[in-house]
């Protein structure tokens, strides 16, 4: 056999063996990757749903304590309604500011209460005077749809948020009409409700620190909301047009629902949850900002990933002496192969030679003796 083609049986590329090894390495490798992104998958199903169902036991906490807190001043304000039913405001005006202010003092949750015209004029209050700010919340637009709603449905109404003066001090005008067949105008009476007071149960929730509870009116202004961020005037006095809304007008204003990457600005994606308040045009919901759902998701898979990791390199770091090993088994066997078939070689040349030798000493007329 001639040298060269032993050299030609042994290419200088990975072997068979090596091949296998390295695609069951590969094979492994792979499984591996694919098991590690099934469990984060399923690691973020599941901390959003626990998400979710945090924001829903929020929302679920925030009509039940929103809607008793409304019930119960629409039902003392209907007790007092019905003691100042015939009460002729002017002629008895200190009867009628003495039932206004037992009432006041006797519920922590008032800050004072009015009796007003159907044109919004102050005739009694449990306050010594009206002040500026008070005459103009009285004469503002917030409060005179609700004042309108109230005299034309006959219930009490909730109106919207106003300053009642001081900075920051938010109060809800809680509104029912006091009709009388002997005057041709109806009286109502004017509750102003702390929205500090409305919001206590909502403080003792455990509401992450980036998360936020409030209620939105079908109207599309903000009814409440917890904690107060920025300009509260703007918040309140603005209508919100944004998914919420949208999506509660398009459903007809379902039960109670999720809704995920609500954007309430650019790149500020949000979780949230929601549940009708019974008995009222208005919707509680719940909100946590997007990050806050990543980072649970981080926190919980973070060590299992870290083991795959740790499992996937030192597979790697397996496969690749392991196929070292290989290519060193396979190299020392190609050198001690072509050792072997280098002296047959030899051995072939020499034969060769000898046979040469012995042909031309026969010619010759002698022999060797070997």
């Amino acid at each position: 056999m001639p040298l060269h083609s032993a050299h030609q049986r042994f290419p200088q590329h990975l072997s068979a063996t090596s091949r296998h090894l390295l695609a069951a390495f590969g094979l492994m490798s792979l499984a591996l990757l694919v098991l590690a992104g099934i469990y984060g998958f399923y690691a973020w199903n599941t901390v959003k749903e626990e998400a979710h169902e945090k924001l829903a036991r929020l929302a679920r906490m925030a009509s039940a304590s929103s809607r008793w807190f409304f019930s119960k001043e629409t039902e003392r304000l209907a007790l007092l309604a019905d003691a100042l039913v015939g009460v002729d405001p002017v002629s008895a005006h200190i009867k009628v500011r003495d039932h206004l202010l037992r009432y006041s003092h006797s519920d922590p949750d008032l800050s004072a209460i009015y009796l007003v015209t159907r044109d919004g004029r102050l005739l009694a209050s449990s306050r010594e005077r009206a002040t500026d700010a008070t005459s103009r919340w009285l004469t503002g637009p917030a409060f005179n749809q609700a004042l309108r709603l109230a005299l034309t449905s006959g219930v009490p109404t909730i109106g919207r948020p106003v300053l009642e003066g001081q900075p920051d001090t938010w109060i809800i005008p809680l509104c029912l009409s006091l009709p009388d067949p002997r005057r041709p105008s109806a009286l109502v009476l004017v509750a102003a409700l702390r929205l500090s007071n409305q919001q206590v149960v909502w403080r003792s929730a455990s509401l992450p620190a980036t998360g936020a509870i409030g209620i939105l009116r079908d109207d599309g202004y903000l009814q409440s909301h917890y904690p107060h961020v920025g300009d509260s005037t703007a918040l309140y006095s603005e209508q919100h047009t944004g998914y919420l809304a949208e999506k509660l007008e398009r459903e007809s204003y379902p039960d109670a629902g999720y809704a995920d990457d609500v954007s309430s600005g650019a790149r500020n994606w949000h979780v949230l949850a929601f549940k009708r308040l019974p008995g009222y045009p208005m919707t509680t919901y719940v909100t946590i900002p997007w990050s806050d759902v990543q980072a649970a998701w981080g926190r919980r898979v973070q060590v299992p990933l870290l083991l795959f990791a740790i499992a996937l390199t030192a597979l790697l770091l397996s496969a690749a002496w392991t196929l070292r090993q290989q290519r060193t088994l396979e190299r020392e066997r190609d050198e001690g192969e072509r050792t072997l078939l280098d002296s047959q070689a030899q051995l072939q040349r020499q034969t060769g030679l000898l046979e040469q030798t012995q042909r031309a000493a026969r010619v010759g007329g002698w022999e060797l003796d070997l």
